[in-house]
């Protein structure tokens, strides 16, 4: 099976949304805000591999991403000063054609950093010395034996 890093959503973003989507909600238009933010935050994942990214998001319009690391032209992040106070934001991943957003990234400076790395290691000498970066990072790493998946707790 094929080694896969899982992606953490912040906890703190969607209660930070919420708390301000409850006060939008004053006028009519917050509650779909609102809603709009959990549907968001619970159909969101994003996983990258040694290989490829993966990620979906959505319910009636599913977006989707299966990307491998060479077809990457750039990561970026998107942070407010509510994010930066609360170390979330919006991780956008471009393609040839297209960018992902993934919102509600815990921590995703670092997220861009490890997925650079790994676009950077996968370029130069192929998958294998993937794992070996993220270990040399600061992020604990949790190996799910006989499932080929890496766990990276931000």
């Amino acid at each position: 099976m094929e080694e896969s890093y899982i992606v953490k959503l912040s906890l703190p973003a969607l209660i930070i949304h919420l708390i301000i989507d409850c006060l939008l909600m004053i006028i009519f238009v917050g509650f779909f805000s609102f809603i709009h933010d959990l549907l968001v935050y619970f159909t969101t994942h994003l996983e990258f591999t040694r290989n490829s990214v993966h990620g979906r998001t959505g319910i009636i319009r599913i977006k989707a991403l299966d990307m491998p690391l060479n077809k990457i032209n750039s990561v970026s992040v998107n942070q407010g000063l509510i994010g930066r106070l609360f170390n979330y934001g919006t991780l956008i991943i471009t393609g040839s054609f297209t960018g992902y957003e993934y919102h509600f990234v815990s921590d995703p400076n670092s997220v861009k950093n490890i997925l650079n790395d790994c676009i950077a290691h996968y370029n130069e000498s192929g998958a294998d010395k993937i794992v070996q970066a993220i270990k040399e990072t600061n992020f604990k790493c949790q190996y799910v034996n006989g499932t080929g998946i890496f766990y990276i707790f931000l």
